[in-house]
């Protein structure tokens, strides 16, 4: 008989990101394992996340579904900030397995400075006191240690997947001369750093494409920049062949990332990788599957592309056949429920 699974997200489509992306196809793949109820928070048109109100109303709601809802074998809540959930799960049924999931965005906040970063890091440490006996998934090793200071303890490291497979992946050494920046445009991800400060260090003619939704005004400036090529939200087919047909795709994130995604997403499909060296990122391009630059050094940047532009045919292919061959085992949804459903039973 299947275990019954609750799952628990505030992070869902339309809206666009990593987290939403985690909720979506990790839930497609753990209805293979488990009798699996999902209680989401759809996000709104243009791939805007939840209004206040109505972030208000799903704690409201959805707490009011934990009391009186038949009890489940196992509560699975998003995100770390979604905590009070988990309390209420156990506090209604101790027998059962609380598991959380933690993201970057939820937990690096709490690093920052001012008022309401401290508050909110006050917030996570009463939850790691609260909810002590939850078991909190990691998607890196890097983000576990950022968990365990909050006094989470116990703690499992599972990577994000990709639904790209390697025998989908045709590489062919060739590419079209532009770099790719993919993913929300919000300054912390880096395209503005990458046009002011990168690019002029780059040959005149280059040309940066760029996919995803402009959902920050400050930050969709930037794609007036004459250099820039905007594709908008690409479907993933398109998206993948736009990995694979850069000269390179960047991820020249200002901060620390849990993970990226973008990162694992455009090695498996063939695509080369050139990711800023801090947090969750170094993990994700480890081993051979991309190349790491100096977050805010433009000139580290400007060095590793131009040793990419310069590659043979033969060169390029080599590496793409190596690292996507790499990420598509190492990132791959699958394996990712396979490894949240052994956490389940533990």
């Amino acid at each position: 008989m299947k275990s019954k699974v609750r799952f628990i997200t505030r992070k869902w489509v339309p809206t666009l990101g990593g987290m939403e992306t985690y909720c979506v196809r990790l839930c497609d793949k753990l209805e293979e394992h488990c009798d699996l109820e999902v209680i989401a928070l759809p996000g709104r048109s243009k791939a805007l996340m939840p209004s206040g109100p109505q972030l208000c109303w799903f704690g409201l709601t959805t707490s009011w579904k934990l009391v009186t809802l038949p009890a489940v074998d196992v509560t699975h809540v998003g995100d770390v900030a979604s905590w009070p959930f988990a309390f209420i799960a156990k506090v209604r049924n101790r027998k059962g397995q609380v598991v959380i999931s933690a993201h970057g965005s939820d937990i690096t906040y709490a690093s920052k400075a001012g008022l309401l970063p401290k508050l909110y890091g006050a917030y996570l440490a009463l939850g790691a006191s609260t909810v002590g006996s939850a078991i909190i998934v990691s998607n890196s090793a890097w983000l576990a240690d950022q968990v365990r200071n909050y006094g989470f303890e116990n703690v499992s490291v599972i990577p994000l997947g990709t639904d790209i497979q390697h025998s989908s992946v045709r590489g062919t050494g060739t590419h079209n001369g532009s770099i790719l920046f993919a993913g929300r445009m919000i300054k912390s991800k880096g395209l503005s750093f990458f046009l002011d400060e990168v690019l002029p260090c780059l040959p005149k003619e280059t040309i940066v494409r760029v996919a995803g939704a402009a959902t920050d005004h400050t930050e969709a400036l930037a794609l007036q920049h004459p250099a820039v090529k905007f594709l908008g939200s690409l479907e993933p087919p398109e998206l993948y062949d736009e990995y694979a047909k850069a000269m390179c795709v960047v991820v020249p994130s200002q901060s620390s990332e849990g993970f990226g995604l973008v990162a694992a997403e455009a090695a498996c499909a063939g695509g080369v990788v050139v990711a800023s060296a801090h947090s969750g990122l170094m993990e994700v391009c480890s081993g051979g599957i991309g190349f790491l630059a100096q977050a805010d050094v433009p000139s580290d940047w400007a060095n590793v592309i131009q040793k990419i532009r310069h590659w043979s045919s033969k060169e390029r292919l080599m590496h793409t056949q190596v690292s996507t061959e790499l990420a598509c085992q190492r990132y791959n949804w699958s394996v990712v429920a396979k490894n949240t459903f052994t956490v389940y039973e533990t």
